[in-house]
């Protein structure tokens, strides 16, 4: 539905991309849009904008409610899980997998899930939303890196229940706010045994997904943990979740640490892509992971906000920023980082 832009409100969906001049991408198809998106199209002089049916409208807002439902089963699930783990119940395998079944297919299909990701924010319960979200993001690289769909799921069940271990943990050392103690650290270490130990009992669970949980923290230089595990030891699963395990730590809220931006975590995985990680499957992972970011909002230390442009693949954390009718190019101008990304 084509309208006049006189005539655009809050809330309504874009049908095609908006670009500027250049051909450079100012605010992206179906994104909703927002008083700010308004002014700005009216400030570019744009007299007419595509727009989606109102049914359609809905059924993406329904769609994106669905998934959030779904996400929230899952979540559900996992908070059960750990709960069991920790009363030392056996894991009922087939209700969790009925649970995250529904999220896999959600998963395989949809392409814009990380977005989705960054919407669902639950501070109070990172060790479960982190379980989600590691999962998700392993179903993706796996995806990327051409698994099969059998091979997908018990990736996904995997990375889900990477860090069960944990459960076995106190509350007070897991949400510690200070600096673990040795004893401490090596207590938090021991979760991927616990978590093993725990898991190993459940009929009907496969030693591909055991030694994706056991080796999640293991490093390709052989710097990882529990069994110092070299290169190619180490289990494809563990190998894809290490990354994945990485990058959503990095990017969420802990207790004891607080979040940074994606572009930072994407420039520490750059980093240990050649020591730590395995190579290929960072290289894979953020290789597909820098477009999805290309038009997102990014607040600036100068309290400007601006849209990503264009991403510097050996300078991930300075991007080209487009700021009103000025372009920052953060690689040119150290003055200049990014605070925060905007959701």
């Amino acid at each position: 539905m084509i309208i006049r832009s006189s005539d655009l409100k809050e809330g309504m969906i874009l049908k095609n991309d908006i670009l500027g001049k250049n051909g450079i991408l100012l605010i992206a198809r179906k994104a909703i849009l927002t008083e700010k998106h308004i002014k700005n199209i009216r400030k570019l002089k744009i007299p007419y904008v595509c727009v989606l049916e109102e049914d359609r409208e809905e059924q993406i807002r329904s769609k994106d409610f669905q998934w959030e439902k779904e996400y929230h089963k899952a979540l559900l699930a996992v908070q059960s899980v750990f709960h069991n783990a920790r009363l030392g119940n056996k894991l009922e395998l087939d209700k969790i997998q009925q649970a995250i079944e529904p999220f896999i297919k959600e998963l395989i299909k949809d392409n814009n899930i990380l977005s989705k990701i960054r919407k669902i924010n639950i501070l109070d319960q990172y060790t479960y939303s982190h379980s989600i979200n590691v999962g998700v993001l392993a179903i993706i690289t796996g995806k990327w890196l051409g698994f099969p769909l059998n091979e997908l799921k018990e990736l996904t069940l995997a990375g889900i229940l990477h860090d069960i271990g944990k459960s076995m943990i106190p509350f007070e050392i897991l949400n510690k706010p200070d600096k673990l103690t040795d004893e401490e650290f090596k207590m938090v270490k021991a979760h991927v045994i616990h978590g093993y130990n725990y898991l190993k009992k459940t009929p009907g669970i496969s030693v591909d997904i055991l030694d994706g949980i056991r080796q999640h923290h293991e490093r390709m230089d052989g710097s990882g943990y529990p069994l110092n595990l070299k290169g190619f030891e180490i289990h494809k699963y563990a190998r894809v979740i290490a990354v994945v395990d990485t990058f959503d730590a990095i990017i969420s809220k802990r207790p004891y640490k607080s979040r940074k931006s994606p572009f930072e975590a994407i420039e520490i995985l750059h980093n240990s892509l050649f020591h730590a990680l395995d190579s290929h499957i960072c290289n894979v992972f953020l290789d597909n992971i820098f477009p999805l970011y290309i038009g997102n909002s990014v607040k600036l230390n100068s309290n400007e906000v601006g849209k990503i442009v264009t991403i510097n693949k050996y300078l991930p954390t300075k991007p080209l920023v487009k700021v009103d009718d000025k372009f920052i190019d953060l690689s040119k101008n150290s003055n200049y980082e990014i605070v925060d990304l905007m959701i």
